[in-house]
């Protein structure tokens, strides 16, 4: 189940769920360009840094981390 989406800009978007990833995906494929892994329970909020170089995310595990999304 996803919980949260959010555009890097144009042609890319991330998106969390209750699976405990945070996948980026290129509005074109079907299948993430990457995958995150490191939350513990499912991660509820995900959001860009305005610079777009850095995602910030949370979950109910209570821990908040960052994730470079730049390459």
């Amino acid at each position: 189940c996803c919980l949260d989406a959010e555009w890097l800009g144009q042609n890319h978007y991330a998106t969390c769920g209750t699976d405990k990833r945070i996948c980026i995906y290129s509005k074109d494929k079907l299948a993430p360009l990457r995958v995150f892994y490191g939350h513990h329970d499912e991660v509820n909020q995900i959001r860009l840094s305005p610079d777009g170089v850095l995602l910030a995310s949370v979950s109910d595990d209570t821990t908040a981390m960052i994730w470079d999304v730049s390459e």
